[in-house]
């Protein structure tokens, strides 16, 4: 699916909606994704979906979906620390060890000195985005503990109810 800007989706609307008059049809899905669908008298059509500020769209004239999201300042100090296109490059590198929660404990104990006995591996994070004064959470992501060197590297886990995240060689509190 090809990635579009907001101007792309409100171009790609309009286009559709200048074939005369047209009906809006909205409807939400018993998993919260919000449908749309523009039927104008010309026989073209819309459609979207909208799901977590994702929106989905295509058209009778553009069939190949594509999809926009919103743009959002991501809020810093809360959530991970480490985007998730980073991540992805360290985990998708062929030198890069994908180690057990085992492995990731004793080298939590070996490297930072924390009782691996008390280490608990965390595979979700989460990164929030700021809208006005206030905090929301905008992604969630499945990681696992990997390591490449000792300054590029990713471990999200916890001791004794505090949360960490070690990442590319450096220790901080993980903050939701």
């Amino acid at each position: 699916m090809k990635k579009a800007t907001f101007q792309e989706y409100t171009e790609a609307k309009k286009e559709i909606m200048s074939g005369g008059e047209c009906k809006e049809y909205a409807s939400t899905d018993e998993y919260g994704r919000n449908h749309k669908t523009i039927c104008c008298e010309n026989g073209e059509a819309f459609w979207e979906v909208t799901e977590n500020d994702v929106t989905e769209f295509w058209s009778t004239k553009h069939p190949d979906s594509r999809k926009y999201e919103a743009e959002r300042e991501l809020a810093t100090n809360v959530g991970t620390n480490m985007e998730e296109v980073d991540y992805k490059e360290l985990a998708g590198t062929c030198d890069t060890k994908r180690m057990t929660d085992d492995e990731a404990r004793l080298f939590i104990g070996e490297e930072l000195g924390f009782d691996p006995l008390k280490v608990k591996i965390i595979h979700e994070v989460e990164d929030y985005y700021k809208e006005g004064n206030c905090l929301k959470k905008w992604h969630t992501y499945r990681r696992d503990p990997q390591y490449n060197a000792t300054d590029w590297n990713y471990f999200r886990f916890d001791v004794c109810d505090w949360q960490y995240e070690y990442e590319n060689g450096t220790l901080r509190f993980y903050n939701n």
